[in-house]
């Protein structure tokens, strides 16, 4: 599914079937999302230490969690700098592995907003062959879904902590997703404001839009200096 023609690099390929798309023309909560993507808007910290509660939760496994491994197919020529195509694997005891194939994209001149568009990799096969094209641009973790409460948003939201392993160990990073209603990101974004303007307590620096503390970033250059 993913060869290429001779003389075309596989990050130019694969880019020609996901073209950029207009802002304003990017679904939402549509059942072409699923198909074509959609917006969400995230918030990234450092975590520095645990809170015993977060700790216990982690121990005792209580909160849904998935050991994940992840790669970044990068360019060559003149979009070397650019490694927004990802590949997953995310494995739980209880649910086995799974794949996925992921174009990201930023918005320019917006920090916490982003176009994901996720394609399912339907075997390991085509994983693996997928994979190879990621070495040396790679990141260990496992990510841990906490439910967590803001006083001023009615739903309920969920932290992804991640915690590194391998070459990162020792670092945490704390996100807020928030997905996106209608063609506009504002409702999402005044979300991100409130939790920016008054973060968990055992978040440390804001990072977010922080291109050093991307995980793209991380898998090719290791830890910020």
């Amino acid at each position: 599914m993913y060869h290429t023609q001779q003389g075309t690099d596989v990050y130019t390929y694969l880019m020609k079937e996901t073209p950029s798309i207009p802002r304003k023309n990017i679904p939402h909560e549509t059942p072409e999302a699923v198909e074509k993507g959609e917006m969400e808007v995230e918030v990234k910290y450092l975590v520095q230490s645990l809170p015993e509660e977060i700790e216990e939760l982690i121990r005792s496994k209580t909160c849904d969690y998935r050991v994940i491994e992840q790669g970044y197919i990068r360019s060559v020529g003149k979009s070397a700098k650019k490694a927004r195509l990802r590949v997953r694997k995310s494995y739980h005891p209880d649910h086995g592995e799974e794949y996925r194939f992921t174009d990201k994209k930023g918005i320019s001149g917006n920090e916490v907003a982003r176009f994901e568009h996720e394609i399912p990799v339907e075997s390991k096969e085509e994983f693996d062959a997928l994979w190879k094209l990621t070495e040396g641009h790679r990141v260990h973790k496992t990510r841990y879904y906490i439910p967590y409460t803001h006083p001023e948003i009615e739903a309920e939201l969920t932290i992804e902590l991640d915690i590194f392993h391998d070459a990162l160990e020792g670092l945490m990073l704390a996100e807020i997703e928030f997905k996106t209603e209608g063609k506009d990101t504002i409702e999402a974004e005044k979300k991100a404001a409130l939790v920016r303007a008054k973060p968990p307590k055992w978040f440390g620096e804001d990072v977010t839009g922080e291109k050093q503390w991307k995980n793209s970033t991380l898998a090719a250059k290791g830890l910020p200096k």
